[in-house]
């Protein structure tokens, strides 16, 4: 079971351009490009999470408790993954790529091959280390979505505005056709 992950490197290119924005905000001047592209970071990330998946190529590192299969929640385009198992002093030590598969599918997943061996581990909480590289681009709909996001924190900056914001009702209908389903 997946006990915590922590995302080591943020994507390189959002999927929103600072352009992009500005032409949506009608903003035409520079003096809020850091608090945009803020925004952006923060539309994406929410859009992320809705939708179960990772937009932008981005590096995260996952800790699970035991060596079982793992669906990479999140992750759907997996570039590249590595795994480590914690020996009983406590030192992380590589798992040898023949003995693991990345099925690379949205969901991503990994399985441990028949032959593989569970080693023998120290009683630590976290047992499995995978850094993972995923990501993918983002779909037109996403993108749609977090425009109308970036606009809506952009207007409404304040905690207390002077009438609740709703979305209009199609706006989490851009996002609904890509999230992960699970059917299992």
């Amino acid at each position: 079971m997946l006990i915590r992950s922590e995302r080591i490197t943020p994507p390189g290119v959002e999927p929103i351009t600072m352009a992009e924005a500005k032409t949506h905000l009608r903003v035409d001047h520079d003096d809020e490009d850091v608090y945009i592209a803020s925004l952006i970071a923060v539309a994406r990330d929410e859009a992320e999470a809705v939708c179960g998946r990772r937009f932008g190529e981005q590096v995260w590192r996952l800790y699970f408790d035991r060596f079982e299969a793992i669906r990479l929640h999140g992750c759907g385009v997996v570039a590249t993954a590595t795994l480590d198992w914690r020996n009983d002093q406590g030192g992380w030590v590589a798992l040898s790529g023949a003995e693991y598969e990345v099925v690379k599918a949205v969901p991503a997943y990994v399985f441990y091959k028949d032959d593989f061996n569970v080693p023998t581990t120290g009683d630590f909480a976290e047992v499995v280390r995978m850094n993972v590289s995923c990501g993918e681009p983002a779909p037109p709909g996403v993108k749609a979505w977090m425009l109308l996001r970036i606009g809506t924190l952009y207007a409404n900056r304040e905690a207390d505005a002077e009438r609740r914001v709703e979305p209009q009702q199609f706006v989490p209908n851009l996002l609904a056709a890509h999230r992960v389903m699970d059917f299992s």
